[in-house]
């Protein structure tokens, strides 16, 4: 058993610029881990901190247990997975995936065992003597997964290893990546900014954003109680809808205005300490065109100003009454048609709520009801 990846309190400056500073990470062993994040918060950097390829400006990374800030990367243990694959065009893909292990000096006996073992495990077997330029996307994606894997590394980093794919293929190499970590047990840092990816692949994901990790957590976790407003509007397609609004308690309820609507709550619902200034947050597949009569929830009036049909469902762009632009996803060929106002109704175990500086405090997720609805009003 080893330690898996660790990075601690790792800096990392280009002269007077902070890319971060004392930025922690544990990936645990056999753990699938994967950093998400918007286009230059650092991912890649991060990537090439924990590889070898760029020097820290100062903390610490280990591998399995070792220290190797300082290491070369051919002596950290470490399978790399490249977004543009860099396979040697002039090499078939058995010189390709030799190549680690000859550098290293390992038999010729060995090599050619891990080579029959690691193709037949690709699906490479009769793809041996050709080139890199005779493959297609996905079978070069495969050769460079075996030149990392064949080396029997500790770990394994992949960054951004699915770009360069068609739609259609990064569905196939997703799962085609998930079934290789499930075989091989190894310690997989990944990193992408697709969250379709973060969301399917990982055991858990850190969301890096400005430098910081905004939260680390299940896919689960992340997406049902996002630690902040960042996190809850990066994560999901179409985004999180947001309403700027006040809460006022009484000695009974809570009354929860945004624009000309009011929700009023039971005390017992939300916490003692809400700040008066919240934003309610709720994802457009929480929007409902009828309510559950199981579960209390709010409503919403508002107008279709246009439906994207996709055929598994319909993204409706809205506009409440005070104007405010909300979307909702809801089943095909349902809901009210283009121009049509309605009534839409909102879970309050679907219902996020966000303070002035953007932190959570409050998440519906959490709400146990009983088998009565809660009294409220709209």
């Amino acid at each position: 058993m080893t330690d898996g990846i660790r990075i601690e309190r790792v800096t990392k400056r280009y002269g007077s610029q902070v890319l971060f500073t004392d930025i922690d990470l544990h990936v645990r062993d056999g753990e699938f881990l994967v950093i998400v994040g918007p286009s230059g918060c650092g991912k890649s950097t991060l990537m090439r901190i924990v590889a070898g390829i760029e020097p820290v400006s100062a903390g610490r990374v280990t591998v399995g247990g070792r220290d190797v800030t300082h290491a070369h990367p051919g002596d950290r243990g470490i399978g790399m997975v490249f977004q543009d694959y860099a396979l040697y065009p002039h090499l078939s893909v058995e010189g390709n995936l030799a190549f680690g292990l000859r550098a290293h000096r390992v038999p010729k006996d060995v090599i050619r065992q891990r080579i029959a073992d690691t193709s037949r495990a690709l699906g490479l077997a009769d793809q041996l003597r050709k080139k890199p330029g005779q493959l297609s996307g996905g079978q070069r994606q495969r050769v460079a997964l075996g030149r990392a894997m064949i080396r029997e590394p500790a770990a394994y980093l992949m960054d951004e290893p699915l770009s360069n794919l068609d739609a259609a293929l990064r569905v196939q190499m997703r799962a085609e990546l998930i079934e290789f970590h499930r075989r091989t047990e190894g310690t997989v840092l990944y990193v992408t900014h697709d969250q379709v990816e973060a969301m399917t692949m990982g055991h858990r994901v850190a969301v890096l954003n400005e430098g910081e990790f905004a939260q680390i957590g299940t896919p689960a976790e992340i997406y049902e109680q996002p630690a902040d407003e960042f996190v809850a509007t990066f994560l999901g397609s179409p985004r999180m809808n947001l309403l700027d609004a006040t809460a006022r308690a009484d000695a009974d309820r809570f009354e929860l205005s945004s624009g000309d609507v009011r929700w009023l709550l039971p005390r017992e619902v939300l916490p003692d300490d809400l700040p008066e200034s919240v934003r309610i947050g709720f994802r457009p597949e929480s929007v409902r065109v009828r309510a559950d009569a199981a579960s209390p929830s709010f409503e919403l009036e508002a107008t279709v100003s246009y439906g994207e049909n996709l055929g598994n469902e319909r993204i409706l762009h809205l506009r409440d009454r005070s104007g405010r632009a909300l979307v909702a996803r809801v089943p095909p060929r349902t809901g009210p048609r283009d121009g049509e106002h309605a009534t839409f109704h909102v879970p309050l175990t679907d219902l996020h709520l966000f303070g002035p500086d953007g932190r959570a405090c409050w998440h519906g997720t959490g709400l146990v009801t009983g088998d009565e609805p809660l009294p409220w009003s709209a």
